[in-house]
């Protein structure tokens, strides 16, 4: 196996960083991850896993930063390299993403790689078919959701919604809106008053997984096939794994195949089946 880093401009020009793992003879075939919410390109255990599994199979291993790495992140410019913008996931406008996944699948294909695999974990899971339906993009041959999250569903459970989309909405008003807001997400997650609002109002572009809608015109729009893998301790179900996993199925309506994977025991990191869940993710490559 072989490792280089990655330096790739987004299309709206900030640096983002990214590492590929090559197998030892070349290859077709790559499969591209796309991190969750304030994650980044190395931190998951499992992304350990994807690395020697799938080069071991003749298959390359992409992993890069999005906007959205980490709370908060400085991204160094093409225009200006001695300039920055901030973002991080704080800051985060969730329909940038297609900015960000886009240049990735261009340097992919110069490499001459024909069959990509876009892959999104958690957050990532929004991201990955918003892209695909946003662009049409006929390069991606399949698309693989790590733990799918309905993020407005997840955003609107328990009391404390109400009182902090009132005080978003009141600081975006006031033009406070890059603000910060008090206090701590989910108790562990800080964000501006925009992103906030950007990620937890009914109807956005976010609004990918919807679990609970029969309307979803973005899992309608993929027509490649979907492999989705779920573990039964994930704190993100939204009714039962084998109940959402049906739902997204269903609302998936033009994809050519469809396939799920429960994983007993798993977490939303799929701790500590790593090598399993990324088992099942290689086999099911293998035999499209």
């Amino acid at each position: 196996m072989k490792a280089q880093f990655l330096r790739i401009f987004a299309k709206d020009g900030i640096e983002l960083h990214g590492i590929i793992y090559s197998p030892e003879k070349p290859t077709r075939k790559v499969v591209l991850h796309v991190h969750g919410m304030a994650g980044n390109f190395y931190e998951n255990k499992f992304l350990d896993q994807f690395a020697s599994q799938l080069t071991a199979k003749g298959i390359a291993f992409v992993s890069f930063n999005n906007r959205g790495h980490d709370f908060i992140a400085d991204f160094a410019l093409k225009s200006d390299p001695s300039k920055t913008r901030r973002i991080g996931m704080a800051n985060e406008k969730f329909e940038e993403c297609v900015l960000d996944i886009e240049p990735w699948v261009d340097y992919l294909e110069k490499e001459g790689f024909t069959e990509i695999f876009l892959q999104g974990h958690s957050l990532g899971c929004s991201k990955v078919p918003y892209y695909v339906a946003q662009k049409l993009d006929k390069r991606i041959k399949a698309v693989i959701l790590l733990a799918a999250a309905d993020m407005i569903k997840l955003g609107m459970r328990g009391t404390a919604y109400a009182e902090w989309f009132s005080r978003a909405t009141k600081m975006q008003k006031e033009g406070r809106g890059s603000d910060l807001l008090p206090g701590k997400w989910w108790d562990w997650n800080i964000m501006s008053a925009n992103t906030f609002l950007n990620f937890f109002t009914k109807g956005n572009e976010i609004d990918v997984i919807a679990i609970d809608s029969k309307n979803n015109s973005i899992l309608s729009k993929i027509t490649v096939p979907i492999l989705t893998v779920l573990g039964d301790k994930d704190e993100i179900i939204i009714h039962t794994p084998q109940k959402d996993v049906q739902i997204m199925k269903e609302l998936a309506s033009k994809c050519p195949r469809f396939d799920s994977k429960i994983i007993a025991g798993a977490d939303h990191h799929f701790y500590p089946f790593e090598k399993e869940v990324v088992g099942e993710v290689v086999k099911w490559i293998l035999i499209l």
